[in-house]
């Protein structure tokens, strides 16, 4: 014999469902159970029960435990140690765990790597395959990375939630803060990382917030159909439009309380919106306004230039008025000469007369106007080469024209105005006319209060 046979136990029992059967011995030292439906039990005379059977049903092979576990041992070099465990009241099975809690439990293995298998390894090894441990998943091929596919042929993945509702559905988690993390998270937790819960996104750099950047590489940005729109090919933004045609476009139908831009102060001070040539100028342009006061509403254009700021403009609404140049300084109207016109209550642009660069539909109060003329001043008349008509010379003119030479009339006047400065000159003429009329006169009575002494 092969193996030398030490003690020999045979107990053949009567079974009432398969009889008798008979165990035979080969030349090799192998146990042989020859029945229609051969099986061996494990008998405790102890106990007076049996404590195992293992039989075989069909084509396939029971080993049934009716008082407890089954537990698999295996080993090397004499030694063995528990493989697997099967419980008997819970079904639990538990492959290198021998106290499983859950009807599959494996026990700790080598952390999953490329080339290390962890617990579990699902696939062929040397092709695509799958490997899990306490707390990791790596999908492989042959020793390198391979993808990982979840609900490829459909459904809905849930974590959190029991009835996912899209392709991935988190439902549980905190309010991504800057020191709470959300409900996912992309990158590492002390360094550059991006957060999410349900109604937030913050990106963080170790606690602190970061930048967080929207296509830097390119392709358009659309928000809400078009609503708001960040176009890449020349970083123009538009809202209510696809298509801006500035760097910022606002398009809508705007009302009293709707309106198309609003620039709301969130404290007691006033908004303002300032306007630089260059991004590290201490200079820039600015509008400003203040919604209400004491002294009502306001809106200001102004100049900061680097040291102090300047407001040129200011209208009050509560008082009805406009300042320019609050702070003093000079203003110039249409200052390319003939290019344009100012009027004031002037109802229309067409209404403007031709050839005036100020026209006044109304009256005009002042302590002092300033006419600066660019023709003589008509100190001719005291020459002696000028004429001076004689008093009925001028009697005659008067009696044809109706009124002063060299003066327009009143129905011309009506018609076409007249000219401040030229009338001016005109009136002046006159006054010095009549006063060589009265120099004349003096020397006439004095001529015949001399004849009459």
């Amino acid at each position: 014999m092969k193996n030398q046979l030490k003690i020999l136990t045979l107990i053949i029992f009567f079974n009432p469902f398969f009889g008798f059967g008979q165990i035979n011995l080969d030349v090799e030292g192998n146990a042989i159970i020859r029945h229609n439906q051969p099986q061996l039990s494990l008998f405790d005379e102890t106990e007076s029960r049996t404590e195992g059977i293992y039989r075989n049903v069909g084509d396939g092979i029971q080993f049934l435990s009716p008082w407890g576990d089954q537990e698999f041992w295996t080993g090397s070099s004499g030694l063995i140690s528990p493989r697997m465990i099967i419980e008997g009241s819970s079904g639990h099975v538990g492959i290198g765990q021998t106290d499983p809690v859950s009807f599959l439990h494996l026990g700790q293995g080598p952390d999953v790597s490329l080339t290390a298998h962890g617990s579990l390894t699902i696939g062929n090894i040397n092709a695509t395959n799958i490997s899990f441990d306490d707390n990791e998943i790596q999908s492989r091929n042959n020793n390198s990375a391979e993808r990982l596919l979840l609900q490829v042929h459909g459904g809905n993945v849930g974590i959190g939630s029991l009835d996912p509702q899209s392709k991935l559905h988190i439902e549980g988690g905190n309010e991504a803060s800057l020191f709470s993390d959300g409900f996912f998270m992309m990158g590492s937790e002390s360094s550059t990382n991006l957060i999410m819960d349900n109604n937030e996104i913050q990106a963080r750099i170790n606690d602190t917030g970061s930048n967080l950047f929207v296509q830097p590489h390119g392709g358009d940005l659309l928000v809400d159909g078009n609503s708001l729109v960040v176009a890449s090919s020349d970083n123009q933004v538009g809202i209510g439009t696809s298509s801006p045609d500035a760097k910022l476009e606002v398009r809508s139908v705007s009302s009293a309380g709707n309106p198309q831009l609003l620039l709301n102060e969130a404290s007691s001070g006033s908004p303002r919106m300032y306007f630089k040539s260059q991004p590290a100028s201490a200079r820039y342009a600015y509008i400003t306004s203040n919604p209400g006061s004491f002294t009502g509403a306001s809106m200001g254009l102004g100049y900061n230039d680097g040291t102090s700021s300047r407001r040129f403009i200011d209208l009050q609404f509560a008082d009805d008025y406009v300042e320019i140049q609050r702070n003093s300084g000079d203003i110039l109207l249409c200052s390319n000469s003939g290019a344009g016109a100012v009027g004031i209550g002037v109802s229309d642009v067409a209404n403007l007369p031709a050839g005036y660069e100020l026209a006044v539909d109304g009256k005009i109060i002042a302590e002092e106007i300033r006419v600066e003329m660019s023709g003589s001043w008509p100190d001719y008349v005291f020459d002696p080469s000028y004429h001076l008509k004689s008093i009925p010379e001028l009697h005659e003119e008067i009696k044809r024209l109706g009124h002063l030479p060299g003066i327009p009339s009143a129905s011309t006047v009506e018609e076409e105005g007249i000219q401040l400065g030229e009338m001016q000159t005109k009136m002046m003429e006159k006054i010095e006319e009549l006063t060589l009329y009265i120099i004349q006169l003096e020397s006439r009575i004095n001529t015949l209060e001399n004849e009459t002494k």
